[in-house]
């Protein structure tokens, strides 16, 4: 039996900051008038329809991208620590099962006995991913 990979979804959905200027010529237009809500999920294999919808995939078993419709310059690393950064908890437990060494080397987050986590980079505080609310399914 094929051992499926744990993939790493963002949805995301946008929303204008300010509802009542909708009614404005060009408001929507202007980036800065829109906030994006994120929800992030954890897959145990693609199925298609998820293929689809989500904004960005990380493959996390092979730490690779499989899809990234906001910048395709980042790279693997660079939206997985994105990721880390507000959903810290999240990635922790998914990652002590598939890599602890990788885990480590991005984060400094050390495992012990296998369960809790401790930072051993403490060089500044992690603000959220946004300033929006954040699931994590």
């Amino acid at each position: 039996m094929k051992v499926k990979n744990i993939y790493l979804l963002a949805h995301y959905s946008a929303h204008p900051r300010d509802p009542s200027q909708t009614k404005v010529k060009g408001y929507m237009t202007n980036p800065n008038n829109i906030r994006y809500d994120e929800k992030v999920e954890f897959s145990l294999g693609l199925p298609s329809k998820k293929l689809v919808e989500a904004k960005v995939i990380l493959d996390l078993n092979e730490k690779k991208v499989v899809r990234n419709g906001w910048s395709g310059d980042k790279t693997f690393d660079d939206l997985f620590l994105h990721f880390h950064k507000g959903y810290d908890k999240y990635l922790n437990a998914v990652m002590s099962q598939i890599d602890a060494a990788y885990l480590e080397k991005m984060t400094g987050v050390k495992l012990n006995n296998g369960n809790e986590t401790t930072e051993t980079d403490t060089s500044e505080p992690v603000q959220p991913v946004s300033d929006e609310t954040q699931e994590a399914s």
